[in-house]
């Protein structure tokens, strides 16, 4: 499905199926992913019941896994939850650390993506 043909409570349904995958990925890390804002970089072809783009958050101990953007410390690990195409067929999810609660300033290059998960996309041939 084109993401131009998709209704509002498509997109809110397919977000919350992306982020339930991105937490299921994180749990077995001990983490929790907390939303800053999306950043885009929308998949324009999705699979059916999904809604994927790139967002910005922190990765916190799954203990803390209920605290809001305004309870924050700076001490959590910020970053991106972003996408890439995998050969033909599917995709993957990285996690990419930018920092102890800092945005400003170079990514250092060094820092390896963390791979999270990857999903098939079967099409029709």
């Amino acid at each position: 499905m084109n993401i131009d043909e998709i209704t509002k409570e498509e997109m809110d349904a397919g977000t919350e199926n992306f982020f339930a995958l991105v937490q299921e990925s994180l749990e077995p890390m001990g983490k929790w992913f907390v939303t800053e804002c999306f950043e885009g970089h929308q998949m324009q072809n999705p699979p059916d019941g999904l809604f994927i783009e790139d967002w910005s958050g922190w990765l916190v101990p799954i203990e803390r896994s209920g605290i809001t953007q305004n309870e924050l410390d700076g001490t959590e690990q910020s970053g991106l939850i972003v996408w890439r195409q995998n050969g033909e067929d599917a995709i993957a999810v990285e996690w990419r650390d930018v920092g102890l609660y800092k945005w400003d300033g170079p990514i250092d290059p060094n820092l390896k993506p963390i791979h999270l998960f990857t999903i098939e996309l079967f099409q029709d041939k």
